[in-house]
């Protein structure tokens, strides 16, 4: 039976050396930048039984929040930090925590109204699209019509023609009519 005991202790102590170097390896790749390792490594280390320290969880939701982590996911990131204000509102990594939060939560807010914008944009660019087409038809339409108008200039001035033609001639006609 003392065996079992010791036997559990060492596993326990084997289990905590191991959650520390996992740890360290953690924060040695957050320190380096590499923010996936580092998310992966402090999850890992949790074991995914909710056991990280403020400092973890911190770091854990900085990894993941940053814009430069190439396994970016603020909605994780978002809920590790208020795992960090509800769990121990008392750490050092409360008040970063709020202010990540707060980051965060701004971030959210431009990037909602900057797809709004770009709809909006996008609406725009359409009515200007639309609007240059009508141009181009109103354009073309005046072409037509100044091509219209060219060719009754000219059928108009035949007509003169034709007209002081046949004027010429009804003179000529009533002078020959007039003659006794």
């Amino acid at each position: 039976m003392r065996r079992m005991w010791v036997l559990a202790a060492l596993f326990g102590a084997l289990l905590l050396c191991s959650c520390a170097e996992k740890v360290k390896k953690a924060d040695t790749l957050y320190e380096a930048g590499d923010y996936a390792g580092a998310a992966a490594s402090y999850e890992e280390s949790a074991g995914g039984k909710g056991e990280a320290t403020a400092r973890d969880l911190y770091r854990m939701a900085v990894s993941l929040g940053v814009p430069a982590s190439p396994v970016r996911n603020t909605g994780r990131a978002t809920t590790l930090l208020q795992a960090v204000l509800s769990r121990y509102p008392k750490s050092p990594y409360a008040e970063p925590a709020k202010v990540f939060l707060a980051q965060l939560a701004d971030e959210k807010d431009l990037r909602e109204k900057l797809a709004l914008a770009e709809a909006n944009v996008k609406a725009v660019q359409d009515e200007l699209a639309a609007a240059n087409k009508r141009v181009q038809d109103l354009e073309a339409q005046a072409v037509d019509q100044g091509s219209a108008v060219e060719k009754l200039k000219a059928r108009l001035a035949e007509e003169e023609k034709r007209a002081s033609s046949l004027r010429r001639e009804l003179e000529a006609l009533k002078r020959i009519d007039l003659k006794p």
